[in-house]
């Protein structure tokens, strides 16, 4: 089974630390623009493809371990964890008290619980 621990890689893009929240506040700032500016809207339309095409590598690394139910809509679920990685870092940039590292790591297994997910041994 694979060790991978996808909870901890999703956790290093949230906004968890000071560093990452001002990560988050740069790529807020520019998705406002993004609206307005063709060049700023391709540059999201490439970083949200290339955070799929990265999800769905995951997801199937999990699905092949059997950490992962079967039969799933891969690009589906995948979109839904680019959604909800979008969603918690803006709640948790914008409201970073009431998003702590421990809540957005409890939605992000829930999740993943959601799409069958099993921890490894070492996750719990």
């Amino acid at each position: 089974k694979s060790k991978l621990d996808v909870v901890q890689v999703w956790m290093s893009i949230l906004p968890s630390t000071e560093a990452q929240r001002r990560e988050w506040r740069v790529w807020l700032a520019f998705s406002g623009r993004a609206a307005f500016s063709p060049v700023i809207a391709e540059e999201f339309r490439r970083r949200y493809a290339q955070g799929h095409e990265d999800t769905l590598l995951l997801l199937g690394s999990l699905q092949s371990s059997g950490r992962l139910a079967e039969g799933l809509d891969m690009d589906l679920a995948a979109e839904g964890v680019v959604a909800l990685m979008d969603g918690l870092g803006v709640r948790a940039t914008v409201e970073p008290d009431l998003w702590p590292p421990a809540r957005q790591r409890q939605h992000i297994e829930r999740h993943l619980r959601l799409l069958g997910w099993v921890p490894s041994a070492e996750q719990g």
